[in-house]
């Protein structure tokens, strides 16, 4: 049975299920039949869609991956034993890249550490002089005590901050050198592979793009899912509530004639002894 069968048969059974059983009666659909059916709708038509496209980038992730290693293995037997001699360079240069990204990454802690523990020391002498003032309540000291533990905690983080830099750009300067050195090396095979790892790298974005789009899609439909289960459930509780309810009323029905039969409905042999 398809989402949209299923979701067809919940709806008709639903909006009979919320109306009482006395078709006199005019009780509208429970509010929140209509709330979880919208949600319900909803989450169907996003999984129809995100399996859809899902399917789709699959199928274009697999036709570029296959066009990819074509083209590769074209340029292999066409440029030769380039390729290979040439490979420590191109894997030495991805490295450097890398490295360098990191290293990036590293000076932008350091400062955003730098500029905590610079804000934290600044708090520690406004409140230090007015301490000295006499201008401080009880409450500043709690700040103060609390300050000087912020102050402490960020120059530790701006210590292993500053560490790491060092470290990284230590790794970028030497990898650097080394891609240098493997350049003048093997320049006349860098020259000639030129053309197949430039296009290697091309075809590599390209794939990590459809690769991050299959999985945020993935993802987006884990969501869809859950949420069309949990709809799903708070139906199904609503339900039998419903159920629930038209059964103690069914009950209560049939228990109101010996509850109300105390008027005009006097046992006979009491009413004849009031009459001797």
């Amino acid at each position: 049975m398809t989402l949209i069968t299923e979701l067809e048969n919940l709806n008709e059974k639903l909006i009979k299920d919320s109306h009482l059983h006395d078709e006199n009666d005019s009780e509208a659909l429970d509010p929140r039949i209509q709330e979880e059916l919208e949600r319900l709708n909803q989450s169907c038509s996003d999984i129809n869609k995100m399996e859809n496209e899902l399917e789709e980038a699959k199928n274009l992730f697999n036709t570029t991956k296959n066009r990819q290693l074509q083209r590769l293995e074209f340029l292999q037997k066409k440029l030769g034993s380039c390729i290979p001699k040439s490979k420590p360079y191109y894997e030495a240069l991805r490295i450097t890249d890398k490295l360098q990204s990191e290293a990036q990454k590293a000076v932008q802690e350091y400062q955003r550490a730098n500029s905590l523990y610079k804000t934290a020391k600044e708090t520690l002498s406004v409140a230090e002089h007015n301490l000295i003032s006499g201008e401080i309540p009880d409450v500043w000291q709690e700040h103060l005590s609390s300050t000087i533990t912020k102050i402490n905690t960020s120059k530790k983080i701006v210590d292993q901050a500053e560490e790491f830099h060092r470290k990284k750009t230590a790794e970028f300067q030497a990898s650097e050198e080394r891609c240098q050195t493997l350049e003048k090396e093997l320049k006349k095979y860098i020259i000639k592979s030129e053309s197949y790892y430039e296009e290697k790298f091309r075809w590599n974005i390209q794939m990590e793009a459809q690769k991050a789009r299959i999985d945020e899609l993935e993802r987006a439909l884990i969501l869809a899912k859950t949420t069309y289960k949990e709809a799903m459930k708070n139906l199904s509780k609503i339900s039998e509530e419903i159920h629930e309810r038209r059964d103690a009323e069914k009950r209560g029905l049939k228990k109101s004639p010996s509850r109300e039969s105390g008027v005009g409905s006097e046992n006979p042999n009491d009413y004849a002894d009031s009459i001797n």
